[in-house]
């Protein structure tokens, strides 16, 4: 397991360098994961923006 990010009360800025950083050398794929502190687990725009921008980055990275 790695912990590549760790956000702010109600804010987190990902970058898909930063989260495929330690799979690049050492992995075939990743799960990608984050908690919501206020408990609604419904995705957020944001949520659903990033994870589109780590699927595509995957993809070209072929992770």
């Amino acid at each position: 397991m790695h912990r590549c990010h760790v956000g702010s009360l109600n804010a987190s800025f990902v970058h898909p360098r930063e989260v495929f950083k330690a799979a690049i050398n050492n992995a075939a794929s990743i799960i990608a994961a984050h908690q919501h502190p206020s408990e609604d687990v419904t995705p957020s725009f944001e949520d659903l923006k990033v994870t589109m921008q780590l699927d595509e980055a995957g993809k070209i990275l072929g992770i």
